[in-house]
């Protein structure tokens, strides 16, 4: 992380070296090359900003080439050479080839078309799009000092500027660089979109070739070309000296100096490198957070790690300059990287999607993350009971968990959706639902949308017995088409045995068996559970014990069975002794049948609406319905949502979905 990687970064091998990193990884997807042309610079970097701030753009890498950087510094490219070979099929263009303001984005394959149209809205062109797999050279090897090393193979004499332009004021400052003094053919912009705690702006890793007689004048000409620069508010990071102070940063914080304390006690790392160790004190400017670009970093890094809940602290006071301990005193890991952190404390974060900002989901860690989903429905649930039960106890269920999550677990519930796949119950009036087809495209887009913002997890949490089959599909679906992991949860059916009254919650432990497989709808159990939740909302003069007919299906079918078991078969086939097959569980014992119009789990089932197996459209026991029962089950549900999130978010969910053993034989190419 950022608190981790700051004290190091822009040490530059002072205080120590990085040996090991690990980096969360977002969803492998395919990437595809874009490459486009702007007749300004401001234009060409008014796009890159738009690409790197627009949510629904996916893209990794975006670089801003000032003309004529392909037709002058790097025209022996494979780029380049494409560029003009480009160049030449449109005669019109070729006039004007060597003055277009190139773009290089790698996107995702999703966003391409979004892509083109904000080219065209800002008065670009789309030169070429293709599969990042098909090209030549990786776009990326004319990004960052790649571009650099091959302007440098056509002019050994130029070198470059390493500068920052922050987000906010980044668009003013290309528009002082486009109109400054001095010409491209000494000057020549190369812009690196990056992000900053969410904000976007540019890292500039401008080609310079000063003039002057002698190389006093060109050294003379380079400071004044980079003084011009920071008298306009760019930050520049020197490149050309050995001194840390003199470059990158122009400055030694207390992280810096407490890192080295800890990681190169004696100094032996780059001696004469870090001025401030030698003298003992940090020399950052503590009251100005303006004072260099670090303040950009520390920006960036916020006032709290996503998921983890550890607040900044107040730094330690720097010393003045007399060598002091308290200027190398090591930072502690839950410190402010900054200075300016100043001991203000954040709000803990909210586990609602739709409370965090497109700069919470920019910044966030989400590898571990587990969204949910909550699905629901609006329906008939007989006279003693409201419209919205399902969607009104997956509510109050899902609060609770949310709740009782441990901090460093991240969690976000999705807005609920209340109204699903209803149609058993469409026969009786306030009824609301879906067709299944919208349903199942509208659970897949939303499950799309959360693996495009780096979410691998996700629980589909259901209340409702309706949307279960559908959801199983799309669950399915989801990790065919984005290698999620999708869990399925019945939320009265997932259950923490330990919550209670110390006997454990079971549900067969509460409620008669005939209960718990006929009552699946305004029975006994749901009618307990909103006299806990919602008392004024249930009638209990108007509850009654709704017979299913699906029970009484299973009493005549079981007695076909029997007859059946009894019949004496056709000579010849009879299993026993005298021909009469013997019934599995001896003399006269009854099985159930196969036809059944409401089954539990796999076996013979039979597509029913509400009204087959009881007129009022509701079956169980609503008379044997109780708050205290009700509150049992809620608490023990909720708990048991709790268990699942820590379970899912604890779970690896690349080593979920890769299987080590080969497919054989491959069904095309893997997801």
């Amino acid at each position: 992380t950022g608190r981790d990687v700051f004290p190091v970064v822009h040490a530059y091998g002072t205080n120590g070296i990085i040996t090991q990193v690990e980096i969360p990884l977002a969803r492998a997807q395919p990437w595809w090359d874009v490459v486009a042309t702007f007749p300004t610079l401001t234009a060409a970097a008014s796009f890159a900003l738009d690409v790197g701030e627009a949510p629904a753009l996916v893209a990794r890498q975006v670089s801003v080439h000032q003309a004529p950087t392909f037709a002058h510094h790097l025209s022996d490219t494979p780029l380049g050479q494409r560029l003009a070979a480009h160049d030449a099929t449109r005669p019109q263009q070729i006039e004007h080839a060597e003055h277009q303001h190139v773009v290089l984005a790698q996107i995702a394959g999703s966003s391409a078309g979004q892509l083109a149209r904000l080219v065209e809205d800002v008065g670009g062109e789309v030169r070429w799009v293709e599969r990042s797999e098909d090209a030549v050279v990786p776009l990326y090897e004319y990004a960052w000092n790649h571009t650099t090393l091959h302007a440098l193979k056509q002019n050994k004499h130029l070198t470059y500027l390493q500068a920052a332009m922050e987000p906010g004021a980044c668009l003013e400052l290309v528009r002082a660089v486009e109109h400054s003094p001095f010409g491209v053919d000494e000057l020549v912009q190369h812009l690196e979109v990056v992000r900053f705690g969410g904000r976007v702006g540019f890292a500039s890793l401008a080609l310079l070739t000063p003039k002057g007689t002698s190389k006093e004048c060109r050294a003379d000409r380079l400071v004044e070309i980079m003084r011009w620069h920071e008298a306009r508010g760019i930050h520049v990071f020197n490149p050309h000296t050995h001194v840390l102070e003199d470059g990158g940063m122009k400055q030694t914080d207390w992280a810096q100096l407490g890192f080295k304390t800890g990681a190169d006690p004696g100094g032996v790392l780059n001696p004469g490198k870090m001025r401030a160790w030698e003298e003992g004190r940090a020399t950052s400017e503590v009251s100005d957070p303006k004072g260099s670009f670090s303040a950009a970093y520390r920006l960036a890094q916020n006032d709290v790690v996503l998921g983890t809940g550890m607040e900044t602290v107040p730094a330690p006071a720097t010393s003045g300059g007399d060598g002091g301990d308290d200027s190398r005193g090591a930072p502690n890991r839950d410190e402010g990287n900054s200075p300016s952190s100043g001991g203000r404390q954040s709000p803990s974060r909210s586990r609602l999607w739709a409370e965090w900002t497109t700069a919470d989901f920019a910044s966030a860690d989400l590898r571990d993350a587990v969204a949910v989903l909550p699905l629901g429905a609006v329906e008939a649930h007989g006279p003693h009971l409201p419209l919205g039960v399902d969607a009104m106890h997956n509510h109050a269920l899902l609060s609770l968990a949310l709740q009782s999550l441990p901090p460093h677990v991240t969690a976000l519930a999705l807005p609920p959706l209340d109204i699903g796949v209803s149609c058993e119950h469409h026969g009786f009036a306030g009824t609301v639902g879906l067709r299944p087809e919208t349903a199942a495209a509208t659970w897949a887009e939303i499950g799309a949308c959360v693996a495009r913002a780096g979410i691998r997890k996700l629980i589909l949490y259901n209340s409702h017995g309706g949307n279960h089959a559908l959801a199983e599909v799309v669950a399915r679906r989801l990790r065919l088409e984005h290698d999620m992991v999708v869990v399925l949860a019945l939320n009265l059916g997932c259950l923490d045995s330990e919550v209670g009254d110390g006997e454990g919650c079971a549900m067969h432990e509460m409620f008669p068996a005939d209960e718990l497989r006929f009552g699946i709808h305004g029975g006994a159990v749901e009618t307990s559970v909103m006299l806990h939740l919602r008392p004024d909302l249930v009638h209990m003069s108007r509850a009654q014990r709704f017979e299913s007919s699906a029970a009484v299906l299973l009493k005549s079918s079981a007695a076909s069975a029997s007859e059946i078991e009894s019949s004496p078969p056709p000579p010849g086939e009879g299993g026993g002794e005298g021909g009469h097959k013997k019934s599995a569980g001896g003399a006269g014992a009854s099985r159930p049948g196969l036809l059944q119009k409401h089954a539990l789990g796999f076996g013979v089932k039979t597509g029913w609406l509400s009204q087959d197996l009881n007129p009022h459209g509701v079956v169980g026991d609503a008379a044997d319905a109780d708050a205290a029962r009700g509150k049992t089950l809620v608490e023990a549900a909720a708990a048991g949502l709790t268990q699942l999130i820590v379970e899912l978010h604890g779970t690896d969910a690349f080593d979920w979905t890769t299987g080590n053993v080969p497919l054989y034989p491959p069904q095309g190419p893997r997801k």
